[in-house]
């Protein structure tokens, strides 16, 4: 990857440091390749509207917070490749609104704490995962979960069973 100016790769180099420097500049080079960011999560809409609590791992996930919140507790672990997506399109009869058509608010996400959101997982608006519970790869939960210790999974989420839960074919 070329910069327009030396200038500017100088002035890049001094105030950000020399090992940030070249992760940015490996992370770009990999992104026009085609390689997807998969070192940091990428938010659209307001940022201030996503809110971690606590300590928890968020690496490349995306989230969409047009029309709500994003809260994860402390203590969840978010796989790569995952969506948050409180952005919604509202429609009258099957035909889309132009005016107020992607409301700011009523669509949030709640994950509570300990949880486990495995590779790939999609949440959409409205939607909630328990404390202490697994959403497994892949899935796409669509609705508030309310009971804790959960193993969910499935399009659309479903409880499977709870955490800690053996069946006989898991042995």
């Amino acid at each position: 990857m070329t910069f327009k100016s030396a200038d500017f790769t100088v002035k890049k180099l001094k105030s950000w440091g020399v090992k940030r420097f070249f992760d940015e500049l490996l992370i770009k080079y990999l992104c026009s390749l085609g390689f997807r960011n998969f070192l940091y999560p990428v938010i659209y809409g307001p940022v201030e509207r996503v809110v971690r609590k606590g300590r928890n791992s968020i690496p490349a996930a995306i989230f969409n917070t047009r029309s709500g919140y994003v809260r994860i507790g402390d203590g969840t672990v978010v796989g790569n490749e995952c969506m948050f997506l409180t952005g919604v399109h509202l429609f009258n009869n099957g035909i889309r609104k132009h005016e107020d058509e992607v409301p700011s608010e009523g669509y949030d996400i709640t994950v509570g704490k300990g949880c486990w959101i495995a590779w790939g997982v999609t949440m959409i608006g409205g939607s909630s995962v328990p404390d202490n519970s697994i959403v497994c790869t892949g899935a796409v939960v669509t609705k508030k979960f309310t009971e804790p210790g959960v193993v969910l999974a499935g399009i659309p989420a479903k409880v499977i069973r709870k955490v800690g839960e053996i069946r006989e074919t898991d042995e």
